[in-house]
């Protein structure tokens, strides 16, 4: 074969690698699987799907928000920064002004302005994420300038900004979203430091980072996230240089990272509250007698023990209490068999019943449902486990709904604990509300908190809607969190972010 010859060939094998977005390619060229530009993280899950409004549980967002990007920012220590936004203003107790960053260019071409950021936010309202936006009056909000853009609420509403810090109001183009009839699999539409790359669903997903990225450069070329559902195999995964850096990382394998040389442990406090929940809506668990039964049945310690051995912290509150305005003084229900038989008796349950729990496959959450399968044998509760994949429990939960119990986590993925008491909320969507837990004083206790400008008063309106999920348990509080990452000692700039998502754009080799 002739040297021209050949070097077309390579030339078309090349491109064919390369993702080429539905509306235009702004990527970097895909590099060789050897190559130091290529940061390999192994995770238990991809994104799901490309929408950054779609399913955002942790473990699909943390893909997402690498190519997806909002006006603010939160850092892991809870603080607000500017991202896509420059500036913002409150004009009055409903307007909020924001002044948009100028030169921000879309993954498909065109700069961002404030037309495709009311367009980006008015779409969150019909999806699975309309908690961030709902208290948006969107008839009334509007575009002033290409670079100004004012929010109209419908009432007061303190936490507006920290709502959008959060992925699901992320910023997309509006030109490249009607281009490709609202399909996000059609193209690489936000303003993130990377695009979309090639993606084989449950296997692994890559990203390209873009060459024209409004802030400093990436640190890496490419990312790809390896798809391994075990946590061991993860860490096995990094122990044998088949990636850079392992995410959830079991609490059993700390000694063995630790005492390794080529792996580095990474722990990170979260205010992430794993939880035992009901679906309020289905029998017998409608009935708070039932929740509060399974509650007194076992030893919230020996869980948190056996499941996170020791590491993050035992909760003492359904919101973590670090987050300002928990309630963690009032003490959670003890552990008391015998009064826990005395309250399915009184709910009509005296020779106890039949259910299932719902869980993923990962070694923490397979150990609570173990544990409580035991337990709960003491209250004459024959518990079933039904272990799926992270994304087949996703779409169980919210979209089936099928399940009886189930184990989940709560935080204040806003940095506000409005967000957290609105997962309670009747109107908000079962993506968010999985328990189907509706109670309208509580409710009402919420949204005159979320619109009450007086920090004072929206303290004491919060605390008497926690003190109702105190007397309800629509949710049993299992264990606060320690996120636990590991990564390759060449791998430098790692951290975790907000709503425990990682941003990999200051990662780099050494």
């Amino acid at each position: 074969m002739n040297t021209k010859l050949r070097f077309i060939l390579v030339s078309l094998l090349v491109l064919a690698l390369v993702f080429a977005s539905g509306c235009g390619n702004s990527s970097v060229s895909a590099g060789s699987e050897d190559s130091k530009d290529t940061l390999v993280v192994a995770v238990a899950a991809d994104s799901g799907d490309l929408n950054p409004h779609g399913n955002n549980s942790t473990s699909l967002s943390r893909v997402k928000a690498q190519v997806y990007e909002s006006l603010f920012f939160l850092t892991y220590d809870n603080k607000l920064e500017s991202l896509l936004a420059a500036d913002y203003r409150w004009e009055d107790d409903v307007t909020l002004i924001i002044d948009l960053r100028q030169g921000v260019k879309f993954h498909c071409g065109g700069e961002m302005k404030a037309s495709d950021v009311l367009f980006s936010l008015s779409t969150v309202q019909n999806g699975p994420q309309s908690t961030v936006v709902d208290k948006i009056d969107f008839e009334k909000s509007s575009v002033i300038d290409d670079y100004t853009v004012k929010l109209v609420t419908k009432e007061p509403y303190s936490p507006l900004v920290t709502n959008l810090s959060y992925l699901p109001s992320a910023i997309f183009s509006e030109e490249g979203y009607k281009a490709a009839n609202g399909d996000f699999t059609k193209g690489s539409l936000g303003t993130g430091p990377f695009t979309w790359g090639e993606w084989v669903s449950g296997s692994s997903q890559k990203l390209n980072a873009l060459e024209d990225y409004w802030g400093e450069a990436p640190g890496v070329k490419h990312i790809e996230f390896k798809v391994i559902s075990e946590a061991t195999n993860r860490v096995i995964e990094l122990e044998t240089g088949g990636c850079d850096i392992a995410y959830d990382i079991s609490a059993n394998d700390i000694p063995r990272i630790e005492e390794a040389e080529n792996m580095v442990m990474s722990r990170w406090f979260a205010n992430d509250t794993i939880i035992l929940g009901f679906n309020c809506q289905k029998p017998p668990f409608d009935n708070p007698k039932i929740r509060k039964a399974i509650s007194m049945a076992f030893d919230r310690e020996d869980v948190w023990l056996i499941s996170y051995s020791g590491t993050g912290d035992l909760p003492v509150g359904f919101i973590e209490k670090s987050v300002p305005g928990a309630v963690s003084d009032i003490p959670l229900s003890p552990y008391d068999v015998e009064g826990a038989k005395a309250l399915l008796a009184e709910a009509g349950y005296p020779d106890g019943f039949s259910c299932h729990i719902t869980c993923n496959t990962s070694t923490e959450r397979m150990a609570i449902s173990e544990y409580l399968q035991n337990a709960l044998k003491d209250i004459n509760v024959n518990l079933q486990i039904n272990a799926l994949d992270v994304a087949s429990v996703s779409e169980t939960l919210t979209v089936a709904r099928t399940h009886e119990l189930y184990t989940w986590s709560i935080w204040p993925a806003t940095g506000d604990i409005d967000y957290a008491l609105r997962v309670f909320h009747s109107d908000t969507p079962p993506t968010l509300n999985i328990m189907g837990y509706s109670n309208p004083e509580y409710d009402a206790l919420v949204d005159a908190a979320s619109a009450e400008l007086d920090e004072t008063k929206r303290l004491a309106l919060q605390r008497q809607a926690q003190e109702i999920l105190y007397e309800e348990y629509p949710v049993i509080p299992l264990v606060v969190r320690e996120r636990l990452y590991a990564h390759a000692p060449n791998v430098k700039g790692f951290a975790d972010g907000s709503s425990q998502t990682p941003i990999l754009k200051t990662v780099y080799f050494e």
